[in-house]
């Protein structure tokens, strides 16, 4: 496949026509067809995907969840910058291309999200900011490193930042992506990848932009093709993210501690440490922010910490 401007990964599991219609919304919209290249990962989808005109199918062997399917998807693009959607969003109307270029040319070191238009009632979300060690009551009810809507933006600058992209279309400059080790590691199907993209673009230095004149739809179902989210899975991955790329902040054994109540959970870590231990040596190595400066950025609610030793987390207020 001749090199191109920008190539459009989209994951697909069990999506049926679904994934055709949004192939061809991409390209009719598209001002310069020319310059897109398509690559759809079909993550073991039981009734294999099969061809799809003027797009590259790939199938997995087995099923690794969106935020993998992501990573093998843009292993096989030729293009210097990137754009992953779900595989049930609608494009914006024609002229989206060249604006989003120029973006991406302007912000090298940028994740870029856009204005989220909700099909089945209409409403408009904004990117997301992080509720990052939230204290409840309940040890098991701590929203730690959750993804939250914004529901306002400034729709008069170009672009602007955002703590944490959502909306299922994200964009940024392949060499970025390869650095920041965007997906890496977060497994099955969780909101995780939105907190690791953002936070991870974050840390290293760059940043997270929505542009919200872009506007693209999204079909938001009851059930996701990936399945319900599997608690352990989902703990898992904040653990992974906690240990691996929050650390050294004192917030990282807080955080580990409030999560590690489920046996399911801890067996999975158990058997990451080894990747772990890499991913926060790597992590540590490209960091420019600390994750307290990245959440002081956006307002972010930490407990404050009274005491810590060099075991982790002895004691906070909040």
């Amino acid at each position: 496949m001749p090199n191109k401007d920008i190539a459009i990964v989209i994951p697909s599991l069990n999506e049926g026509d679904e994934i055709r219609r949004t192939v061809s919304s991409l390209l009719s919209s598209a001002e310069r067809r020319d310059a897109v290249e398509v690559v759809v990962v079909d993550d073991a989808s039981d009734k294999p995907v099969g061809e799809i005109k003027d797009a590259l199918v790939i199938r997995n062997p087995c099923r690794y969840g969106p935020a993998t399917s992501r990573d093998i998807g843009i292993c096989h693009t030729t293009a210097p910058f990137i754009l992953t959607v779900d595989a049930h969003v609608g494009f914006p109307e024609a002229g989206w291309l060249d604006f989003l270029l120029d973006e991406l040319e302007s912000h090298p070191d940028s994740v870029f999200c856009f204005s989220c238009i909700d099909l089945k009632n209409g409403k408009k979300m904004y990117g997301g900011t992080l509720d990052a060690l939230k204290v409840a009551e309940n040890i098991k009810a701590f929203k730690i490193l959750e993804p939250r809507w914004n529901s306002t933006v400034d729709r008069s600058v170009t672009s602007s930042e955002v703590l944490c992209p959502m909306g299922g279309a994200y964009a940024f400059r392949k060499d970025w992506h390869r650095k920041i080790r965007s997906y890496r590691g977060i497994k099955g199907w969780c909101t995780s990848e939105l907190v690791s993209l953002g936070l991870k673009s974050w840390l290293a230095g760059g940043d997270c932009r929505i542009i919200p004149s872009l506007e693209f739809k999204h079909l938001f179902r009851s059930k996701a093709p990936w399945g319900e989210e599997r608690q352990a899975i989902r703990l898992r991955n904040k653990m992974w993210l906690s240990s691996g790329l929050v650390y050294p902040s004192p917030y990282s054994g807080l955080m580990s501690m409030c999560l590690g109540w489920d046996k399911e959970a801890i067996e999975l870590v158990a058997g990451d440490l080894n990747e772990i231990v890499r991913e926060r040596e790597y992590n540590q190595a490209i960091a420019k922010r600390s994750f307290e400066e990245v959440c002081g950025r956006f307002g972010v609610e930490l407990p404050t910490i009274q005491k810590v030793d060099r075991n982790g987390m002895e004691g906070t207020r909040g």
